[in-house]
């Protein structure tokens, strides 16, 4: 018999203060297991949802017809696919779990990015607000969250949009297309009525003279 054992049978008040926490103990790994064998079950059910989805369409699945949060979703459709490689370890919560496996994200995709396309359309219209905020507040926001992205990909913010370019050159020419109209109105933006139609009027008058 140890001596914590020899201390609780003699002090009766610590063996019922003992046996609390070996009860809630108990209970709190009990919560933890059935708490990530829920988000495995999760994770299964949105990676079918994401298989049934049309491209590009996922995240405004989850966002719009769920309770559930995109990354929280990520999460959970993690926790499914390493319980379907043999890594499941029900005695974790979820942060535990994620994390004891999080150290192998890098090395897997050291030297070839894989992001899916959907990955790769939510990296480019994050990067395209990081870009071309309406607010600094706004461009600041999206490019810590490209640069969060691009951490948990295991590369750095501009490797990542280069492989989503890649991936997605249809939405880059859109997102350019965007950015060129922009830098192109954004000084009439600012001019009062009168001033927009000097304006139109000079540039009809230049047309008329290069004819």
């Amino acid at each position: 018999m140890n001596f914590a054992s020899s201390l609780a049978l003699a002090i009766p008040p610590l063996t019922a203060l003992i046996g609390r926490i070996n009860k809630r103990e108990t209970e709190i790994r009990m919560a933890g297991r059935t708490m990530l064998m829920l988000a495995r079950e999760q994770g299964g059910d949105l990676l079918t949802l994401k298989d049934q989805t049309p491209h590009g369409d996922f995240k405004g699945a989850v966002e719009g017809a769920t309770i559930v949060s995109y990354r929280q979703a990520m999460k959970y459709m993690r926790i499914a696919k390493l319980a379907s490689e043999g890594k499941f370890d029900p005695s974790l919560g979820i942060d535990a779990f994620l994390s004891l496996y999080a150290a192998e994200q890098p090395a897997k995709r050291k030297g070839a990015l894989a992001i899916t396309r959907d990955d790769a359309e939510y990296i480019l219209k994050i990067n395209s607000l990081a870009t071309r905020g309406s607010t600094e507040g706004e461009c600041s926001a999206a490019q810590s969250k490209l640069e969060g992205l691009a951490q948990q990909f295991g590369t750095d913010a501009t490797t990542l949009v280069d492989k989503a370019e890649k991936l997605c050159p249809q939405q880059t020419q859109s997102a350019h297309a965007v950015a060129l109209r922009q830098e192109v109105l954004a000084p009439y933006m600012k001019m009062s009525k009168p001033q927009l139609i000097e304006a139109i009027w000079d540039l009809l008058n230049d047309l008329a003279q290069r004819d």
